[in-house]
Order: C-alpha cells, then structure tokens, then sequence
C-alpha cells in the first residue's frame, strides 16, 4: 500500500524517504532500540545454535505521510512486524521526522498481533487506520472485527 500526500504546504519539503526509514533506529519494539539494515533486523538465537530469533522487518511499501505535529513539514508513519519466534507477528507504527540529512524516529506505537492495515491516512493532523483484527469471539489467527483507529503525535509519543 502506498499513500501519497497533497497540499500546498509540502511542495517545498517531501516527506522522509522510505530508504532512509529502512535504515533507522527504532525504540520501543525489542528491549533496547533496533537499527534497520535494508529494511530489517535479526537478533540473537534465544538458544545458542538455535534457529528461533526475533526478527522485525519494515513493511513494504507502506508508507503514510502529513503533518502530525502541526509545523508545516510532513512526518511520515510506517508500519514495521515484528516476530519474536512465535505464532504472533505484531505490528509497530513509527512516526518519523526529518533530522538534518537523516531521519529520527519520534514514536513507536504497538498496533497490535496479526492486524491487517485496509487503509491508513493522515487527516487534520491525526493519524487514522482502518484495520480488520480479533475481535472478542475471533481467534487470534482469524481476525473478523473491522476498526477505524487513530493517534496524534503529541511530542515524541502516538496517543
């Protein structure tokens, strides 16, 4: 999914690259911050010759952009999943700005276990996702329940 941004606003300043992004240092996901290499990331085995490791990979193509803090530039959201040798594959928003000639993430935000993203878009300054997920009947592996989720960036987190 691609989505683009308009506005007069951000004619002078596009929004943060993707390849940039795939590249980032990401907080809030692992224990300690990760850094992206081309769009992923492999930690240690959990056991020592095992094959079971946390991995987190910047989805592709997903990228959001607008302005979320209301400065006139445009921030972009991304979506990252993270597995951590389980069944689950849980899905991370990450709001990233500009910062000099790179980028810096502002806020990682959970949205939650298998969650598939039907359409995300910044409107008025807030981030809105339509999702389908579990709801309280559903198991986890068949999500049935639609949802329309937002979040604003208010300073360095998504609430």
């Amino acid at each position: 999914m691609v989505i683009l941004w308009h506005g007069a606003c951000f004619a002078m300043t596009p929004p943060p690259a993707l390849g940039a992004m795939a590249n980032a240092t990401y907080p809030g996901i692992m224990d300690a911050p990760v850094t992206l290499h081309d769009g992923k990331w492999e930690g240690k085995p959990y056991s020592e010759g095992g094959a079971s490791r946390p991995r987190i990979t910047l989805v592709s193509g997903f990228r959001v952009a607008g302005d979320l803090d209301g400065d006139g530039v445009p921030e972009a959201v991304v979506l990252l999943a993270a597995s951590t040798g389980g069944s689950g594959t849980f899905s991370h928003l990450a709001a990233v700005s500009h910062a000099g000639a790179g980028v810096a993430v502002r806020a990682v935000a959970l949205l939650g276990d298998r969650v598939q993203v039907r359409y995300a878009r910044i409107e008025d300054g807030e981030l809105v996702i339509d999702t389908v997920e579990a709801g309280e009947e559903d198991a986890a592996c068949c999500p049935g329940e639609k949802r329309q989720r937002r979040w604003r960036l208010v300073g360095d987190v998504l609430e």
